[in-house]
């Protein structure tokens, strides 16, 4: 291999290396479906206000980008539910509850944020290419009052990332063991990891200006 090969190489990779990288949520705006049960309903007896009160939010809020305030209570603006809800003949109504939301396409997923209500675990799945439901992420219950978000209640860009990307179509959030069985959920957030422009047009127009420094010294 001659030196000039050796060295567009090296420049070349130099090059890339200098790429930055944008996490992109790709969950934004994506539809989402309540599913398994009846959502919006309190167990007999239970020491929190009914519906009327706290009406479901709008299943699209699960996606909407935006972050209510820590510490909302756990039923004001979210997707909420009562594992232990029942109807007139006490048989269970909301135990098998769980929010999905639909990828509309497949990415190559590496991190998640999700907020919930405080004292509860939420399992967040992904569909993979097989069609199966894999665990991506147990977010802990949070130790502190109302909505919360994960991994850190006190920065809402921090992102928990897996330990490598996993190619999924949907994802499902289910209510986790570690919890008082009210859950509720107001954002689910996605992303995968994408060059950013500016760096793409870096290597689009570095590398050609690599190769005429190259040519410059053949000469």
């Amino acid at each position: 291999m001659t030196r000039s090969k050796v060295l567009l190489g090296v420049l070349v990779l130099c090059l890339f290396a200098t790429f930055a990288v944008a996490d992109t949520n790709v969950a934004l705006g994506k539809p989402v479906s309540l599913n398994g049960g009846v959502f919006g309903v309190l167990r007999p007896g239970a020491p929190w206000p009914d519906a009327t009160t706290y009406p479901l939010a709008s299943a699209s809020t699960i996606t909407d980008g935006i972050f209510l305030t820590a510490g909302t209570e756990w039923q004001d603006g979210t997707i909420w539910w009562d594992t232990q809800a029942e109807n007139s003949d006490h048989n269970p109504i909301s135990s098998l509850d769980w929010i999905s939301i639909d990828l509309q396409g497949s990415f190559n997923v590496s991190g998640l944020i999700i907020q919930g209500d405080d004292n509860d675990d939420y399992l967040v799945y992904g569909l993979d290419s097989s069609n199966v439901w894999q665990l991506l992420w147990d977010a802990p219950h949070a130790g502190s009052y109302g909505m919360q978000t994960r991994p850190d209640l006190n920065d809402n860009s921090v992102i928990y990332h897996l330990g490598s990307p996993v190619n999924i179509s949907a994802l499902a959030i289910v209510g986790g063991q570690d919890s008082d069985n009210y859950y509720s959920v107001s954002e689910v957030q996605a992303f995968v990891a994408t060059p950013e422009p500016g760096s793409i047009s870096l290597a689009l127009f570095g590398i050609p200006a690599v190769v005429a420094a190259i040519r410059r010294r053949k000469k």
